[in-house]
């Protein structure tokens, strides 16, 4: 519940209520299983390589057995002496919870004997993460009272089996900030609660809950492409719902906002409370992202001539002699075979919409302008070509840069192009 609570306090509302006020959360997605089902069978690989280590491994994340069970077990074990224990549950006044595993330590005494025990939990992620601190925490902090004795240290398993041992003295002051925190707010602040949309949305599993209140009040936070400091600045204005953005006039612009986001967000508005009287879907071109010098515009500056992205791309396999061709795909093939490409590693990119171009070319133009003529004696082909062939030749000297200016920009896109471009 902590961990919940530090990604959005609202959640913890819903859990208590959820019988009360006959919540209901949603299902898991597709994504959300996978990466659900690769946690857990990360899990499983590192109790199969504690098993190789090891020779006392209790298991005891089995179903059939009650959390007050588990928690007895566990206890039990400890007394044994048990190298490993894995799936057990750990109480301390209110706080409950289940670790990934339990490892004897021989150099610290407890009230068992002459050792103790470690938490140690795995993670499908690439790094540590604030919330793996406190679940942690917590798992510790229960643990010293069932022992009697603090570890020094707990363990997050991350992908690829590394592991990062973190100093228990040197967070334990963050989570018992948090911790109090939380208990402080279990204990009055709950029921006064509001949902607020935030970037846990996306993965909630109560996120129709909360937006069955968002339309119901004509919260703001239902706008299109309206963010936390645009929300702020309408709420000092005393506009604190759509009906109100609505009808301001989107020719003068609201104090504190630019002009072209002024504009937009009241256009938005319009049109979603348009769109709720008739129930037919509306649109209308922003202007400021057709004329505007931004997106792909950024690789037509001082180009002679514009081409689309895919004649740019022909051009390059042209110029460059290479074999590869262009193909229809359908869809989702081609995103498939690219989160393929991006799985095993094979190109340096993390997000296909991201990677294209739309920063990293400005930079890019910046650092071979003294090289490239900028007027209008370049194509958009053209230019896109010799910033190509700016970025293959110094390819091997910003590989070797670890930090810094110079280290950027990545030109995430002509890694990808490198997979594709085989001469002949």
């Amino acid at each position: 519940m902590l961990k919940k609570y530090l990604g959005c306090k609202y959640i913890i509302f819903n859990e208590i209520n959820e019988k009360k006020l006959n919540l209901k959360k949603i299902e898991l997605n597709i994504n959300d299983k996978l990466r659900f089902e690769k946690g857990n069978q990360h899990e499983k690989n590192y109790l199969k390589e504690l098993k190789k280590k090891y020779k006392k491994v209790l298991d005891l994340k089995k179903p059939d057995l009650t959390r007050e069970e588990k928690i007895s077990k566990t206890i039990q074990a400890m007394k044994e002496g048990w190298e490993i224990i894995h799936g057990g549950w750990l109480k301390k006044d209110k706080w409950t919870g289940e670790f990934d595993f339990l490892i004897i330590n021989n150099e610290l005494k407890s009230k068992f004997g002459d050792y103790s025990y470690e938490v140690i939990d795995t993670k499908y992620s690439n790094k540590p993460k604030p919330d793996h601190i406190i679940q942690l925490g917590m798992y510790t902090y229960m643990l010293e009272n069932t022992q009697g004795v603090l570890p020094k240290r707990f363990t997050i398993v991350l992908k690829n089996m590394v592991r990062e041992d973190v100093q228990v003295n040197q967070v334990n002051e963050f989570f018992k900030i948090h911790r109090e925190n939380y208990e402080k707010f279990v204990g009055n602040g709950v029921d006064k609660q509001r949902p607020e949309k935030c970037s846990f949305c996306s993965t909630c599993e109560w996120q129709e809950e909360c937006e069955k209140i968002w339309i119901k009040e004509d919260n703001l936070n239902q706008v299109g492409g309206l963010t936390k400091v645009h929300l702020k600045k309408l709420l000092e204005l005393k506009i604190d719902t759509i009906s109100k953005l609505s009808k301001q006039d989107s020719k003068k612009t609201l104090k504190g906002f630019r002009k072209e986001i002024s504009q937009r967000l009241i256009t938005q508005a319009k049109l979603q409370k348009e769109y709720e009287k008739t129930n037919v879907p509306i649109h209308q071109p922003n202007p400021n992202n057709l004329n505007g010098i931004k997106g792909f515009n950024l690789l037509n500056i001082g180009c002679s001539k514009s081409y689309s992205f895919r004649e740019n791309l022909e051009y390059i396999i042209k110029k460059t002699n290479s074999k590869s061709k262009f193909f229809s795909l359908n869809k989702y093939l081609g995103l498939f075979i690219l989160n393929l490409l991006i799985f095993f590693r094979l190109i340096d990119i993390n997000s296909y919409h991201k990677s294209l171009l739309t920063k990293n070319i400005l930079l890019n133009v910046t650092k071979i302008k003294k090289k490239i003529n900028l007027e209008s004696k370049f194509s958009s082909r053209e230019l896109f070509y010799s910033t190509y062939k700016y970025y293959i030749k110094n390819l091997n000297y910003t590989k070797k840069i670890k930090f810094g200016s110079h280290k950027y920009p990545s030109m995430k896109i002509f890694n990808l192009l490198n997979i594709f471009l085989q001469k002949k």
